[in-house]
């Protein structure tokens, strides 16, 4: 509920509520004289809908009520004589005699049509002594508007600050994620792989295959001594990538070993060795695609009897 209030010093017109007269007991400071009076004894009641003192006053002047003037005329005559004056001293007296005696059973018929009561009478409390009396002290109005005012400013601009580096620190960490998982997002999502190599090229960074040899099957493999060369064998194998995504080519560990199986010699063939093209590597083994080795070796150690494969990255 609002209300207007006056200051009773300077006349000055303030809007108060429900909150701020009860936090103080009516008690408040006027922010234009800075007189300290009671709110509650200069308290009139308006809507909500007005929010100020200058609305209330505007109000007043377009509620004008124009109120009928009622004008009664009273001709009284002054007698001259003392002979008029003893009758109509008479006649008051019998016509106060003649009028009936009012109970309280009947009502009172006047042509007032609206009664003021009297204002209740004041009952007087004997306070009794107390060692500590807490006394509220006044309240200026005008600076309790304006601290809200200023506190709802401080507030709006602080949540904007912090919802501005909560944004700035969301998309730091998503450029971080995206640059150390920048390879499995690539295998994930294949439409996005041209993006992140752009984005690598002023970053120095590369977008690297997958590389899972849990995927990766050795085939048929063979290796034989070469017709028409001395001292010449003839390598042959196969591997295939099992997975839905391109993957790395593997680096191939071929051990030739001895009539006991004991390693006599160690070869690793990269897979600039046993590719042809330079854009296969880089491109990698696609999915579920069968990449054919061939390779030929000099061994001069006539003790080599058989081999074993390892792959690796």
């Amino acid at each position: 509920m609002n209300y207007i209030t006056a200051c009773p010093n300077c006349d000055t017109q303030f809007l108060l509520n429900d909150e701020l007269i009860k936090a103080y007991r009516g008690k408040v400071q006027c922010g234009n004289c800075e007189h300290v009076f009671n709110a509650k004894n200069r308290l009139t009641e308006v809507p909500d809908e007005i929010t100020s003192a200058d609305e209330y006053q505007a109000s007043l002047e377009d509620a004008i009520v124009e109120v009928p003037e009622q004008t009664t005329i009273i001709e009284s005559s002054i007698a001259s004589d003392d002979s008029q004056d003893t009758l109509d001293k008479t006649a008051q007296i019998e016509s106060i005699q003649a009028e009936p005696v009012e109970t309280e059973s009947s009502p009172k018929q006047t042509d007032v049509d609206y009664f003021i009561s009297p204002p209740a009478p004041e009952v007087e409390t004997i306070s009794q002594p107390t060692s500590q009396v807490d006394t509220p002290e006044p309240v200026n109005i005008d600076a309790i508007f304006s601290n809200k005012s200023r506190e709802k400013k401080k507030t709006s601009k602080h949540s904007f600050f912090i919802s501005f580096i909560n944004f700035l620190l969301f998309m730091a960490a998503v450029l971080l994620c995206a640059y150390f998982l920048r390879s499995e997002i690539a295998r994930q999502f294949p439409p996005i792989k041209p993006l992140l190599e752009r984005a690598c090229v002023p970053l120095k960074c590369k977008i690297e295959l997958a590389k899972n040899l849990d995927l990766i099957t050795i085939g048929d493999s063979d290796m034989q001594e070469d017709d028409t060369y001395q001292s010449v064998i003839k390598f042959s194998s196969s591997i295939k990538n099992n997975a839905n995504y391109p993957q790395a080519y593997p680096s191939l560990e071929l051990t030739l070993t001895d009539n006991d199986d004991r390693p006599v010699i160690k070869k690793l063939i990269t897979p600039k060795l046993y590719l042809v093209s330079k854009e296969k590597i880089k491109h990698g083994l696609d999915s579920n695609e069968t990449a054919t080795i061939k390779l030929l070796f000099h061994v001069d150690d006539p003790s080599v009897a058989s081999y074993r494969i390892l792959l690796l990255y």
